[in-house]
């Protein structure tokens, strides 16, 4: 496992943590509306849980997270996971208890249990970092990052507060002024794009 961990102001480690997971193919995708409801439920979730969510994305069929919590996720001791797999749990049972409410369907909607990866502070977790605001653009979604509504970047250009925090952390320049840190987490944002469309 990969892992970025830091020391929080407290004194405690901070772990960073990216989360994913997606729908089964014949699960209907979300619309706009349904978009904002799992946006709604996911920060809702992370606040239950005390976790920080640093950057996100949702698409029609999936959805990428990556949160920062204080939490021993390095131990494989159940209980010191606890935050991490309740927050998930809760996330994706609400998630699907509201797509079975509004569609009538039956069975399971993902397509995994779902993926927890650690991070470690390197050239390598940075693009897994940037690819989450950059994943519209690399599925052909959109052209410009500015032009994807679920994603914390385009929040953050929006003046949401907490979006630019998480992004200038996961940049490394948290007392860097704002149009500083977005001119170059664009260019990381673009820059991702075009590695994967390459590759």
């Amino acid at each position: 496992m990969r892992v970025i961990r830091r020391k929080s102001m407290s004194g405690k480690s901070e772990f960073t943590v990216f989360v994913y997971n997606g729908f089964k193919k014949d699960v209907e995708p979300l619309t706009l509306e349904g978009r904002e409801i799992v946006r709604g439920i996911l920060f809702a979730a992370a606040e239950k849980a005390g976790i920080e969510i640093l950057a996100w994305c949702i698409t029609p069929v999936s959805y990428r997270i990556i949160i920062k919590t204080t939490q021993g996720f390095a131990s494989r001791k159940t209980e010191q996971r606890r935050p991490l797999v309740s927050f998930q749990k809760r996330f994706q049972q609400r998630v699907s208890s509201w797509v079975k409410y509004t569609t009538g369907r039956e069975h399971g909607i993902w397509r995994d249990r779902y993926k927890l990866s650690q991070l470690h502070s390197t050239p390598e977790t940075i693009v897994a970092v940037v690819s989450v605001d950059a994943f519209p653009m690399i599925v052909g979604l959109v052209d410009e990052p500015e032009d994807y509504f679920f994603t914390s970047y385009y929040h953050a250009c929006l003046g949401d507060k907490n979006a630019r925090k998480g992004i200038l952390q996961l940049v490394g320049t948290p007392s860097a002024s704002w149009p500083v840190a977005k001119r170059r987490y664009r260019k990381m944002l673009l820059e991702v794009t075009q590695d994967c469309s390459k590759s």
